[in-house]
């Protein structure tokens, strides 16, 4: 029997063309599973030495895992800000939202509104930009609001958005501000409301064009 290869040399797992196979199968194998058993899921048997080395490698050092909780807080109006989102309908519209997120692996842990704006806090994927996934929930959204006829009119939201991150620790705030927001806008118009995000991310803004730009802080 020849002996196992030396790392360093010619042959080696990644030359045999099997470590993306070897990587892709370990990782959902459980802890417990053996070379051998391993060797027959790739349909390879009886295994040589250098195979059953390549095989109990990756065993033993397993592809390190990736962790992530990305939360941002996004917040949109409709166009030029008209009062369309009716609250009888209100919450079908917010669900179906949450719906689309997870398209992109987002996860919207609160959402929320008024008649003119739309308040989302959502756990984001690294694997998708953020604008994509905005993009993605208001396009979807504005169609759902137009396929089922929701107002008399065709429906639009603002060209742009704001993106805000949000600490793990400020979660719970940012939870209760969406869920409170009719009390909040008593007082407060959300023009007011979203130039005060901009101010307190310390994000630069030109009047004129305020609700037409995407802002991300």
């Amino acid at each position: 029997m020849s002996p196992p290869p030396v790392i360093g040399e010619a042959t080696t797992c990644d030359s045999l063309g099997l470590q993306s196979e070897v990587t892709k199968i370990t990782n959902t194998q459980s802890p417990g599973a053996t070379t051998g058993g391993l060797g027959r899921v790739l349909g390879i048997e009886p295994l040589s030495s250098t195979l059953r080395f390549c095989l109990s490698r990756f065993r033993r050092f397993p592809m390190p895992s990736t962790h992530h909780g990305i939360l941002i807080h996004v917040v949109f109006s409709t166009k030029q800000r008209f009062k369309l989102l009716h609250k009888d309908w209100r919450d079908d519209l917010f669900g179906y939202m949450g719906g689309i997120a997870e398209k992109h692996k987002s996860i919207a842990l609160r959402s929320g509104g008024m008649e003119d704006h739309v308040h989302l806090l959502l756990k984001i994927h690294p694997g998708f930009a953020i604008s994509d996934t905005v993009k993605l929930i208001k396009g979807n959204s504005s169609k759902w609001i137009n396929e089922n006829r929701k107002i008399n009119a065709r429906f639009e939201w603002q060209r742009g958005y704001g993106a805000f991150s949000v600490s793990e620790s400020m979660s719970d705030t940012v939870k209760h501000y969406i869920e409170h927001q009719e009390e909040h806008h008593h007082e407060t118009s959300f023009e007011d409301e979203y130039i005060s995000f901009l101010k307190k991310h310390k994000i630069e803004y030109d009047p004129r064009y305020v609700f037409d730009d995407e802002h991300v802080g």
